[in-house]
């Protein structure tokens, strides 16, 4: 369920509260290794938890078919906050294979709020063209009566494209983020899609058009009570 790449406390974390089952995981860990069906790592990449690697995938996979279909999903779950817990500090790094785990759990709420940081993330590091897969990753996940979610990121994929300089693009994703927004009556998010308009409009030379923009949402902006 972990992956090719797994770690003990990992597979120790799927049954927290039986001592017998991790002695006898222990155990099992040694006797796969003796065979050379699973290998170990001098370095581990999480402190505190012993890495190990499946020979071949094949053989993962086959092993992971051996896993009741009822049981898979809850232990994608438990991976899920896991390895969210173990990454620590580089958990950034590992955010698409949480919001992995989180699908394959059923979890789709989880799995979009993560997929959400990890766009987020790689908006600040300029990453558009993984930034966009984030978010467009998320988009099928939000249920259709989600409407401040489905705005919302509808609004950050048309900040990754304003700011990789796809305009007309970053034009058409906005604008759905503001009839979205208009639906919620949400005065927060129709001050954000009208200054994010408005800033594509004023880069593109289209002045009177990001002033009349702009203006429009100032007093929504003050209504939402954004300092900024």
């Amino acid at each position: 369920v972990v992956g090719r790449i797994f770690w003990d406390s990992a597979v120790k974390a799927l049954r927290p509260e039986a001592q017998a089952e991790q002695d006898r995981l222990d155990a099992s860990l040694s006797v796969l290794r003796s065979k050379e069906l699973i290998f170990s790592s001098p370095d581990s990449t999480f402190t505190g938890a012993q890495e190990y690697a499946f020979k071949h995938a094949l053989l993962r996979d086959v092993a992971y078919e051996t896993v009741l279909k009822r049981h898979r999903q809850q232990y994608h779950a438990l991976v899920a906050e896991w390895l969210s817990k173990a990454s620590g500090e580089r958990r950034g790094e590992y955010l698409s294979i949480i919001a992995d785990h989180y699908e394959k759990a059923g979890e789709n709420d989880k799995a979009m709020v993560v997929l959400l940081e990890a766009g987020e993330r790689a908006l600040g590091l300029s990453a558009f063209d993984e930034a966009f897969r984030f978010f467009r990753r998320a988009l099928p996940l939000i249920h259709p009566r989600q409407t401040r979610d489905q705005a919302h990121l509808h609004l950050k994929i048309g900040e990754a494209f304003y700011r990789s300089g796809e305009f007309a693009d970053s034009i058409k994703s906005t604008e759905k983020a503001l009839a979205l927004a208009r639906e919620l009556s949400s005065s927060i998010m129709l001050a954000s899609c009208l200054s994010q308009l408005g800033q594509i409009h004023a880069d593109m030379g289209a002045y009177t058009q990001a002033e009349k923009t702009l203006l429009h949402a100032l007093p929504m902006a003050r209504a939402a009570g954004i300092p900024a």
